[in-house]
């Protein structure tokens, strides 16, 4: 008796220790599925119906045998039926999720399964077409309509996206039922429910190291035997940076091609010809962001693949000097140099500007039969000072007398 005591007691230490074990796997699993849940609270139940049975044994109170193990046993079936058939299909949802790269996939978001052709990271063409053509990750990312996702993963039974600087969510099956995919002559593309255009660039879901692979080989393909890639990782002139797809808390001078960091400084990398400049990046004052700094920037030579001692590049102080010109700029010399090349036209347009101004002032001196002839003489003198209005009356007095004094010598 004693015996049999001594091996219940043992049994009860035995599976509450399995108990307390299984308990810690159903609250510390991640994303597992419903199924995969409700097998292990199953398992959970039937060790705890053992427990309470070897106490009922230790404790004697319960004598009729019979009619426990009856209920124990009856119960412990159901549970072990349920546990099994919930591990058979949490079974079959985790291999989903392996054949797809991906965690649990719920209901509302499952596709049938999806041509291999067609799967994997797809970016807009709007985005594309930009960094070909300025070469820059900052232009391309910021040229983005606002409708547009900046990434589409297609896998064998999911389709997920995501904004610029967002975590990728999956669609909806509704939302997939109306994509189209095409395969035009090897470029294989993606029309979404919003008729936006996205081109496969890659067999990867991988966010960082596709994304960083796609804008080094575009703006960098003169230069692939010097710069390599890997993962997210960029070797340049024998040292390794990072890439930084997430740019929207950085704030440069002027737009970069992209934005890299080491184990140390972040810096706004400039490509102009065949150098590659970096300037540092330093934190706001908040700690907000990244500025950047007036420190000696660093130039790589990307044909020799070295760093190299070079004055900052041309087309960052041009900048400079054109908002500079129109501030110092003062076009007082364009009025004295007018007159001596339109002299010939002078006499044709502003003497009838003229007319009105010496008919006004002059009224009550002014004979009417020599009007026309006077403005011929001092068309010249009043061109070059327009603002002055007292020289003009001296000037027109003085001719007047003249005038008189001719008429009585014809007399």
């Amino acid at each position: 008796m004693k015996i049999k005591k001594v091996l219940l007691s043992l049994l009860f230490l035995l599976f509450l220790v399995v108990f307390l074990l299984m308990l810690l796997v159903i609250f510390t699993a991640k994303k597992q599925s419903p199924e995969g849940a409700a097998a292990w609270i199953s398992l959970d139940l039937l060790v705890l119906l053992i427990l309470i049975n070897i106490v009922m044994e230790l404790s004697g109170k319960i004598k009729n045998t019979k009619f426990k193990n009856t209920i124990g046993f009856g119960t412990a079936l159901i549970l072990i039926c349920i546990s099994a058939s919930s591990f058979v299909k949490a079974g079959n949802k985790q291999k989903i999720a392996i054949d797809n790269q991906t965690d649990y996939i719920e209901e509302q978001f499952f596709v049938q399964d999806i041509d291999e052709l067609y799967q994997g990271s797809y970016y807009p063409v709007d985005f594309i077409n930009t960094l070909t053509a300025t070469k820059s990750y900052v232009k391309a990312i910021n040229s983005l309509p606002a409708d547009h996702d900046f990434v589409i993963n297609v896998r064998k039974n999911i389709i997920t996206g995501a904004k610029p600087f967002e975590k990728q969510k999956p669609y909806l099956f509704e939302k997939v039922k109306s994509f189209v995919f095409t395969d035009f002559y090897g470029e294989i593309s993606c029309v979404d429910d919003n008729n936006v255009k996205y081109i496969k660039v890659s067999d990867s879901y991988d966010f960082d190291s596709v994304l960083c692979k796609f804008v080094v080989d575009t703006i960098f393909y003169e230069y692939s035997d010097t710069i390599q890639t890997y993962n997210s990782k960029i070797e340049i002139g024998h040292k390794t940076y990072s890439f930084i797809s997430n740019i929207s808390s950085f704030t440069a001078k002027n737009i970069p091609n992209l934005y890299i960091k080491d184990e140390r400084n972040v810096f706004a990398a400039r490509f102009t010809e065949d150098l590659l400049v970096l300037y540092y990046m330093n934190l706001t004052p908040d700690f907000s962001g990244r500025i950047e700094s007036d420190s000696t920037p660093i130039a790589i030579n990307l044909v020799k693949s070295e760093i190299v001692d070079v004055e900052i590049p041309v087309e960052e102080n041009s900048l400079q000097v054109e908002i500079a010109e129109p501030k110092t700029f003062q076009p007082v010399a364009s009025p004295k140099t007018e007159p001596k090349t339109d002299g010939i036209k002078a006499p044709e347009v502003k003497p009838a500007e003229q007319k009105p101004e010496v008919k006004t002032e002059e009224k009550p001196s002014v004979n009417q039969p020599v009007v026309t002839e006077m403005p011929k003489e001092p068309v010249l003198e009043n061109t070059n000072p327009p603002v002055e209005e007292e020289h003009p009356e001296e000037e027109v007095e003085q001719e007047w007398e003249i005038i008189d004094f001719g008429a009585e010598d014809l007399d």
